[in-house]
């Protein structure tokens, strides 16, 4: 009888909580997850590697089936991001795996060389902020 009402509790309990609130599936490499704010349904993260940084975690994630505009593939090899700050952007865990040969050693390699640091956005935030910058258009030189 005891378990019933446990049962019965926990099953009350997940109905009111939001979906937020019950714990989501671990992140893990060679995860692939949609993600919040995504621009096209088809717009993937895949976790890549995760290590110590800081005070917490790095997650390094490639982004990929975003749309092709100009001369953007709609592919990111690497972007490196604060572990909270990823999880809070991830939807929902997918049964596919990573694409191959997305170029993302290249990548992680120039951010170890130049002591990048992590992205604290949504992962649709920083994509609008790097691609902002990579279609941005030039700007005429200012008067000196």
């Amino acid at each position: 009888m005891r378990f019933a009402v446990l049962g019965f509790a926990l099953v009350l309990l997940a109905a009111i909580l939001p979906a937020s609130a019950i714990a989501q599936t671990p992140i893990a490499e060679g995860q692939v997850w949609t993600f919040r704010g995504a621009t096209a349904d088809t717009a993937r993260v895949a976790i890549q590697k995760i290590e110590p940084w800081g005070r917490g975690e790095a997650v390094h994630i490639s982004v990929y089936g975003l749309p092709a505009i100009g001369g953007f593939n709609g592919e990111v090899s690497h972007m490196p991001f604060d572990r909270k700050a990823l999880e809070r952007s991830l939807d929902t865990l997918t049964v596919e795996t990573p694409l191959a040969d997305i170029g993302f050693a290249e990548g992680y390699q120039q951010w170890t060389s130049a002591s990048g640091g992590v992205f604290t956005l949504s992962v649709a935030e920083a994509l609008k902020a790097v691609l902002g910058v990579m279609f941005e258009a030039p700007r005429p030189a200012s008067p000196i």
